[in-house]
């Protein structure tokens, strides 16, 4: 951060330079709008701060620096959300032998985007859960307030797309609820 900062105030026409190489890339494929929020937060008080540094320079494109502000934020913002060891708690409530529903866990794990870190474990009525997926119409066992997801086939991939757009949800409401990112 000092770094960046540093380079903000005494170099931006330099600093500006690199805003070509696209920092965002790795980003684009799943965005966070929290993150870019603050990430434009903290790129306009930056701004505000060295604004007036740095109009003495004439030679720097502010827009070039704003993105080029905002993008490092953003890629250092996603490193210490991807470091968060916060996990979703995933029970699966399947009513097949021990052996099936350990498969179907796995095969849960193996599809659902490993940016959404969960813990996938076998239902068990004396835990609490963030997420309850289940094959059963319904589960008398659950307390009223757990979010189900009610898996439509087991023998086909329907469901996964669905599934990890709600895992997603959830995730980024725990996160959110752990983590006041604004």
């Amino acid at each position: 951060m000092l770094q960046i900062h540093y380079k903000i105030l005494y170099f931006p026409s330099f600093f500006s330079i690199w805003g070509n190489i696209n920092r965002q890339s790795q980003l684009i494929s799943r965005p966070n709008p929290e993150l870019n929020r603050l990430a434009e937060q903290l790129m306009q008080i930056t701004f505000k701060h060295v604004r007036l540094e740095i109009n003495r320079e004439k030679t720097y494109n502010e827009e070039s620096v704003k993105k080029e502000i905002f993008n490092r934020y953003l890629v250092i913002l996603y490193i210490i959300y991807r470091q968060l060891d916060i996990y979703l708690n995933v029970g699966c409530d399947f009513p097949f032998e021990d052996s099936m529903n350990a498969l179907l866990i796995e095969e849960i794990e193996d599809q659902i985007n490993p940016k959404i870190k969960a813990r996938f474990t076998e239902f068990n009525k004396q835990n609490s859960y963030d997420v309850v997926i289940t094959y059963k119409d319904e589960n008398p066992e659950l307390p009223i307030s757990t979010s189900v997801y009610t898996l439509l086939s087991i023998e086909h991939n329907i469901d996964f797309p669905v599934l990890e757009e709600f895992l997603d949800k959830y995730y980024q409401n725990k996160i959110h609820s752990k983590v006041n990112l604004l």
